[in-house]
């Protein structure tokens, strides 16, 4: 049996003017709109993971795990969108995922914040629509959480929100993780099961805790630091960019002292440095005291 694949991205708030926005794309009524320097970066980067993709082979799944658009920018005045209208967004999204989607079997949309994403996912729904993903019981194409059968009997739990780490932030994951394995009988795994692996997002950290059978990760996301940011901690809140892939081992690539059914590789990039902030004099060059 192979070695099933899957990749899990997050966070690319597309529209955000700090954001990936896909080359050579035109919205209504004005034409293409050029690359700005954070998009140039992250352009070059979201390449670079495609190409890891095609090399790594095709995949079981991608699982794109909430926050893919980022709204009409309410709270600052829309003043850091690229384009206010969600759709627009949407359609730039398409654009982005489109070639990573050929490589995948199988894509799961994850729901985000309301504020992101739109009331009930709706830029997802769209999303998912174009792209061709997964549809759920009750005929929608994204989900709120998603317990996701890897193969091979591993399973995995998969949230956008899973609490703030911005300080201690192993803390915050191993308390997902242990909260998370107390209530599996509450999900549709089978009887005697747990979790293998608990995938969360939103916080724009990288986090992997690992444990003999169960990984607790935390995705990267793909924007870089905003004036948010800033105020919320400049030194600590500098987000991580990339996505995660999980390979699930088959028996025969098992050695026999490892009871570990699961690796995590991280595909994550540098953060830019910014500009050296120029330190301003606070007095008078001409101190004549």
């Amino acid at each position: 049996m192979k070695c099933r694949k899957h990749l899990f991205i997050a966070d690319l708030h597309v529209g955000n003017k700090f954001a990936l926005w896909p080359e050579k794309f035109s919205i209504p009524d004005f034409g293409e709109i050029p690359l700005g320097i954070n998009q140039k970066i992250l352009w070059l980067y979201w390449n670079d993971l495609i190409k890891t993709v095609k090399k790594i082979g095709r995949l079981d799944s991608i699982v794109i795990v909430g926050d893919v658009i980022d709204g009409k920018g309410n709270k600052n005045e829309g003043v850091e969108q690229i384009v206010t209208d969600p759709l627009t967004q949407a359609r730039a999204a398409v654009e982005l995922l489109k070639p990573l989607r050929e490589y995948a079997d199988k894509l799961f949309l994850i729901r985000g914040t309301k504020y992101h994403d739109q009331v009930a996912g709706r830029a997802v729904e769209y999303l998912g629509e174009i792209l061709g993903a997964e549809r759920f019981e009750d005929g929608t194409y994204s989900t709120w959480e998603l317990v996701l059968d890897l193969g091979d009997d591993h399973y995995a739990h998969v949230a956008h929100h899973g609490g703030n780490p911005y300080v201690y932030r192993a803390t915050v994951a191993e308390r997902e993780g242990f909260f998370m394995s107390l209530s599996a009988d509450k999900f549709d795994l089978p009887e005697g099961k747990n979790w293998n692996l608990i995938v969360r997002a939103h916080t724009h950290f990288f986090i992997h805790i690992e444990h003999p059978t169960l990984h607790i990760v935390y995705l990267p996301a793909w924007k870089l630091k905003d004036p948010y940011m800033i105020r919320k901690g400049p030194g600590r809140m500098i987000p991580h960019i990339g996505a995660v892939l999980v390979f699930v081992k088959n028996e025969s690539e098992r050695e026999i002292y490892e009871r570990d059914p699961l690796e995590v590789r991280k595909l994550t990039y540098k953060h830019p440095r910014p500009k050296k902030k120029t330190a301003y004099k606070a007095y008078s060059s001409d101190d004549k005291r």
